[in-house]
C-alpha cells in the first residue's frame, strides 16, 4: 500500500477515535448534569436550576465583590455528592471553619488559615465563577458538576466563605504583611532589607539583627556559614506557626542570606522574613502529593543564630 495512503488513513482513524472519545465524555457529563438536576429539584425545589451549577445563598456579605484576576482569601469545605443515593462525603477543608476545627486533608493546610485563590480562567474556572459571585464576609453553598471543575464525572458541593478580597497585586500584599509583622514585633529599630530578583519581579527580604554577635566578623567569610534556625510560616492574620526548630543549615558563601550574615559577627542572631516564593519557588507538589508548598499569601520566617 502506498505510504501516503497509510498516513492519511492513520490520521483519519486517530481523528475518528478522538471524536468518539469527545462524544463519550460529553455524554457522561450530560448524564452527570441531569442527575444533579434531579437531585437539586428534590433538595432545593425553589432554587433556580442551571446546567451543572447551583448557588444556595447563605449569610449576606457587606464587603466588596472580587473581579476577574483578583486574589481572594477563602474558606471552603468540599463534599463529594452521590446524586443517586443522596449521600455526601466530606473530601477536604482548606482552613478552619467554625463548625469543622480539624482539617481532613493530609497536607500543610493543617497549619490553619484560609486559602489564597486566584480568580482566573484556568481548569477550575467553575470554582472561580462561584467565588466571583460572593462579597466579602458572605457565605454560600455551591453544587457544581465536574463539567466546570476536574471533568472526572464527580459532582461536588462546596460550602464557601469569602474572607477578604486582596485584588490583583499579591506581591504588595505579601510585603505589607511582612512589614506589619516586623515593625509590630521589633519597631523600626535595626530593620533592613535586601532586594532579590526572581524572573522579572523584585522582592524584598526583610531582616532584623537581634544580636550583632561578639565573635569574628563574617564580612570576609568565603566558606559555608553554619547556622541553626527556627523556621516558621506566617499565615493570614499574622498567625505564626513554628514548623522546624533547632535545624542546622549551612548557607553557601554567596546569596542573599550570606549578604545579611556578613553584616554580623559569629554568635549573632538575625530574624529574616520573605515571601514564600522567594525561598521555595512555586512548586505545589512533594513526592507526587499535594502539599502546602505554594502559599502566595504567606511569608517564611527564619530565626537564625550563626555558629561559625
Amino acid at each position: 500500500m502506498n505510504k501516503n495512503i497509510i498516513i492519511i488513513l492513520s490520521a483519519v482513524f486517530v481523528a475518528f477515535l478522538g471524536s468518539c472519545n469527545k462524544d463519550e465524555t460529553e455524554e457522561k457529563l450530560t448524564a452527570e448534569d441531569n442527575a444533579l438536576a434531579t437531585y437539586m429539584a428534590t433538595k432545593f425545589p425553589e432554587t433556580p436550576l442551571t446546567d451543572g451549577f447551583y448557588f444556595i445563598p447563605g449569610y449576606n456579605g457587606d464587603g466588596v465583590q472580587p473581579k476577574a484576576g483578583a486574589y481572594v482569601l477563602l474558606d471552603y469545605w468540599c463534599y463529594q455528592v452521590n446524586t443517586s443515593t443522596g449521600d455526601e462525603m466530606a473530601l477536604e477543608t482548606t482552613s478552619y471553619m467554625d463548625e469543622y476545627p480539624t482539617p481532613l486533608y493530609p497536607s500543610g493546610y493543617e497549619q490553619g488559615g484560609p486559602e489564597l485563590w486566584h480568580l482566573s480562567d484556568g481548569s477550575l474556572w467553575g470554582l472561580s465563577a462561584a467565588i466571583g459571585r460572593l462579597h466579602e464576609n458572605e457565605t454560600a453553598t455551591f453544587y457544581i458538576s465536574s463539567r466546570y471543575t476536574y471533568r472526572d464525572f464527580v459532582t461536588r458541593k462546596y460550602r464557601m466563605r469569602l474572607r477578604k478580597v486582596i485584588g490583583p497585586d499579591i506581591k504588595t500584599y505579601q510585603e505589607s504583611l511582612i512589614s506589619s509583622y516586623m515593625k509590630g514585633t521589633y519597631g523600626n529599630e535595626n530593620i533592613d532589607s535586601v532586594k532579590v530578583s526572581i524572573g522579572s519581579a523584585n522582592y524584598h527580604v526583610v531582616f532584623h539583627i537581634a544580636d550583632q554577635g561578639t565573635g569574628t566578623p563574617l564580612e570576609g567569610v568565603t566558606a559555608d556559614i553554619k547556622t541553626h534556625t527556627s523556621e516558621s510560616y506566617l499565615l493570614m492574620g499574622l498567625d505564626l506557626k513554628t514548623v522546624y526548630e533547632n535545624e542546622a543549615i549551612d548557607f553557601p558563601a554567596t546569596g542573599f542570606f550570606t549578604d545579611i550574615f556578613k553584616k554580623m559577627k559569629k554568635g549573632g542572631r538575625v530574624v529574616i522574613m520573605m515571601p514564600y516564593t522567594v525561598m521555595f519557588g512555586d512548586s505545589e507538589y512533594i513526592n507526587d502529593k499535594r502539599q502546602y508548598t505554594r502559599v502566595p499569601n504567606s511569608a517564611v520566617l527564619f530565626d537564625i543564630t550563626v555558629d561559625n
